[in-house]
């Protein structure tokens, strides 16, 4: 079944009302853009309590719903602080190279496995994304190169680029032979035809 369970795992761990600057907020809702069109899960991936076919009882069900919101928020919030979204200005670490990335995209997981779940890995890609700006091979080595799931990093933030930059500063060789080309391309126009 299509769902947006990662979209709303990430929505729901920020307080956007935290966000000053409109740039970062519109990122925020970039990033959980493609969760949301795109993230299959089947009720395997669920917990099983959430699950609507298990019969579980409505209190054991909003209980666990509850603490697993709770950790997203919290999670959230601390990217937020972390980064000093809540002021407008985005803040860096002094040393912030592939080994402190790694770290703090650990740090931003629920079990230690950057980019795993679908809070964190949105997180990671927004990261990348702004450190990033609009150096492609600075997102690639922010977004797709680090010791967690890079491949689910990576295509979040470059979907994100795309809707920021289009192709500009992406290598022809990238997407010149993709797979389902003439498919994406007829989606994405009907999309942007739908939109206007």
């Amino acid at each position: 079944m299509l769902i947006c369970f990662s979209c709303c795992s990430f929505l729901s761990a920020f307080d956007l009302s935290r966000i000053r600057t409109c740039s970062v907020s519109s990122l925020i809702v970039l990033a959980i853009s493609p969760c949301c069109l795109f993230v299959s899960l089947s009720d395997d991936y669920l917990p099983a309590s959430c699950s609507p076919s298990t019969g579980a009882s409505r209190p054991a069900t909003e209980r666990l719903c509850s603490a697993s919101y709770q950790q997203r928020s919290a999670a959230g919030n601390r990217y937020l602080d972390l980064r000093s979204l809540s002021l407008g200005a985005v803040t860096w670490p002094d040393q912030y190279g592939p080994a402190e990335r790694d770290e703090a995209y650990k740090s931003f997981s629920l079990s230690g496995w950057a980019g795993r779940s679908g809070h964190d890995a949105p997180m990671i890609a927004l990261d990348a994304l702004l450190g990033a700006g609009s150096d492609w091979e600075e997102l690639m080595s922010r977004a797709g190169f680090h010791g967690g799931d890079s491949d689910s990093t990576a295509v979040i933030a470059c979907c994100c680029w795309g809707l920021l930059y289009g192709m500009d500063g992406v290598p022809q060789c990238n997407y010149c032979n993709l797979e389902y080309r003439d498919r994406l391309e007829s989606v994405a126009q009907k999309l942007y035809t739908l939109s206007h």
